[in-house]
């Protein structure tokens, strides 16, 4: 069970996550903005709750691109959990339209400089809008689906044969439930027993092409999951200690599956005039622009602001 303050620690990060976001939008004109709204707890309760990494020194500050991977050249984003070690975690995230949530939940944590936001989406930078192997936090080339999660049980039967007690954790969107793959891995996740697995669903319902239910519907999903044997929880992405509960149980041979349902608006009504399509925002014009400044600049600064030692 949480204590009260880590409860209001975690809040404040989902706020500063949504801001920060929001932010990144309004100066670029465009971005993903839902997805934080939708996640932004889930990060805040990952990051500062469940997932066990190293300790840093001080936030690091993104450098430029350098390359793409090659023989003798294969740089990652793991420096920003302190590199790896047996007894810590490894977090993939899958759906990587949440990668300014991921920058956001770093520079909320300590781990990234603020600075480095200034870099989002601006070509020559690792920040980039759609994160790859060499983005901050990220360690290896995500899609929409499901690639992730394979290679994560990859690393995941490795680990464990290694006797490693840390966790592998992948984040993902339900609109990866669609994809062949996705339960192909879930499958392979059930036949090594991988009870060092964590797998967060954000269950946001809306999909690039607008409603999850109007693209591919996915019913009972929970009931899926469990008959692929895996340790499954539904919850509200929401409430914080229900979050962490059914991230924290951990049954012997099972994985653990939470499936957390979330709104895109939580927090910003005015979003809900666009629906059912939500997954990228483009401003249309000044006047809409300004709407959403409006609501920007009435939002609580960032409460858990990294310091940048840059």
């Amino acid at each position: 069970m949480l204590r009260e303050e880590q409860i209001q620690s975690v809040q404040n990060m989902a706020a500063g996550i949504r801001r920060r976001t929001l932010g990144l939008a309004l100066s670029r004109g465009e971005g993903y903005i839902a997805q934080a709204f939708s996640s932004a707890e889930l990060f805040g309760v990952l990051f500062q709750c469940v997932l066990q990494f190293n300790a840093l020194e001080k936030p690091l500050v993104p450098h430029a691109f350098r390359s793409v991977p090659h023989a003798g050249f294969n740089e990652t984003g793991m420096d920003y959990y302190g590199g790896t070690a047996p007894d810590k975690d490894r977090f993939f995230l899958s759906a990587t339209q949440y990668s300014v949530v991921l920058y956001c939940a770093l520079v909320e944590t300590g781990r990234m400089a603020e600075s480095g936001l200034e870099m989002f989406n601006i070509n020559g930078s690792v920040v980039e809008m759609i994160g790859a192997s060499h983005s901050p936090g990220m360690e290896v080339m995500s899609g929409s689906l499901g690639q992730t999660l394979s290679q994560a049980v990859g690393v995941a039967i490795a680990r464990k044969r290694r006797g490693d007690t840390g966790r592998v954790v992948v984040f993902m969107g339900d609109g990866e439930l669609q994809s062949g793959q996705t339960w192909e891995a879930v499958q392979c996740m059930n036949h090594y027993h991988l009870d060092n697995m964590l797998l967060v669903v954000d269950i946001n319902s809306c999909q690039v092409d607008g409603a999850t239910k109007d693209i591919m519907e996915l019913p009972t999903p929970a009931k899926r999951f469990e008959a692929f044997g895996m340790n499954t929880h539904e919850v509200d992405a929401h409430d914080i200690e229900a979050v962490f509960k059914a991230c924290e149980d951990k049954k012997s041979g099972q994985p653990t599956v939470v499936l957390a349902y979330s709104d895109v608006c939580r927090g910003m009504e005015l979003m809900r005039e666009r629906a059912p399509k939500f997954h990228f925002i483009r401003f249309t014009d000044d006047m809409e622009k300004q709407r959403y400044q409006a609501f920007y600049d009435q939002m609580p600064a960032a409460q858990n602001k990294a310091e940048d030692h840059a």
